[in-house]
């Protein structure tokens, strides 16, 4: 009797184990980061600086607010659904949205794409984990930029607002006597970009604030909806 039992608890356990090899398990893809739902909006600050010492000003800054706004859609040639972007210029609160350019966008299983003035670069790769890294100028013929992730799933706050889940995507951090590149963008869930910090500088003995060349760009989100 107590060898029975002995057996039946075995063959217990021995069922288990194979029901949980055989379980599917719940892969997070991340698709969230690059919601591209029509009419969905964001708004930057965006600061433009060019730094050139042998030009007057030196460090030529502009400050403006750019609109993008997932537009309609419509089907490629491989049949995956592609989003204009419609982007929208001013240079404060009190002016007028006046549009600049059209862009496009995708999400495929595998890959959130732009097409930036006729450009196209892979933003994100999925599923979204710190394992990946891909080559953002692949369907493009600019030179190679590996891309990764970095602080997967993070809060992250941004003037005034709170993001429970973000993601940031590392391009370049290279630093020497006399170079600075540095190149990352921030997404979060349900809105996408929220930050992006693009430098190519020329500097002094390594220090990153003295500059002699080059352009730096960067987008800070001031809100984002739904039209």
């Amino acid at each position: 009797m107590k060898i029975g039992s002995g057996i039946l608890i075995l063959l217990a356990i021995l069922f288990s184990c194979q029901k949980d090899e055989n379980t599917p398990y719940s892969l997070y893809f991340g698709y969230e980061y690059f919601p591209i739902q029509e009419g969905n909006y964001a708004i930057y600050e965006v600061l433009d600086i060019f730094h050139d010492v042998a030009l007057e000003p030196a460090h030529d800054t502009s400050i403006y607010q750019l609109k993008e706004v997932i537009a309609e859609s419509f089907l490629d040639n491989e049949g995956d659904t592609i989003h204009k972007l419609r982007r929208y210029r001013r240079e404060n609160e009190s002016q007028p949205w006046v549009i600049q350019d059209i862009w496009t966008l995708k999400i495929t299983k595998e890959t959130a794409e732009m097409v930036e003035e006729n450009e196209r670069y892979l933003k994100l790769v999925f599923p979204i984990s710190t394992a990946q890294k891909w080559n953002s100028n692949a369907l493009n013929d600019e030179p190679s930029l590996i891309a990764s992730y970095e602080n997967l799933h993070q809060p992250y706050s941004i003037n005034s607002m709170n993001f429970d889940s973000t993601v940031t995507v590392e391009k370049e951090n290279f630093l020497s006597l006399i170079d600075y590149r540095r190149n990352y963008e921030i997404y979060a869930v349900g809105v996408g970009r929220i930050k992006s910090v693009f430098k190519d500088l020329k500097i002094t003995d390594g220090d990153t604030l003295t500059i002699s060349k080059g352009p730096e760009l960067h987008f800070t989100l001031l809100e984002f909806g739904h039209e």
